[in-house]
């Protein structure tokens, strides 16, 4: 799969800017961004055809731990590309 437009990142994630591909994998492309107000992150766009149900799994499991060591998760949701 090859990398989200550069147009699409910006008009899907307005707050977000300097996308910076970290890696790619079969079920997600992972990105180090810049927040407006939350500084730097991680964004994952999920690929199409990807399990929707492990990806709700992973959120639920992310959501109930509370360490400095595990990022939280400010938002989630669908998009169209």
């Amino acid at each position: 799969m090859s990398l989200p437009d550069s147009k699409w990142l910006e008009s899907t994630f307005p707050e977000l800017s300097a996308f910076k591909p970290l890696g790619q994998g079969g079920q997600k492309t992972v990105y180090e961004v810049n927040h407006k107000v939350e500084g730097t992150m991680v964004l994952k766009i999920i690929h199409p055809r990807t399990d929707v149900q492990s990806v709700e799994r992973e959120i639920l499991a992310v959501k109930q731990v509370q360490s400095p060591r595990v990022p939280k998760i400010l938002a989630h949701g669908t998009c169209a590309s």
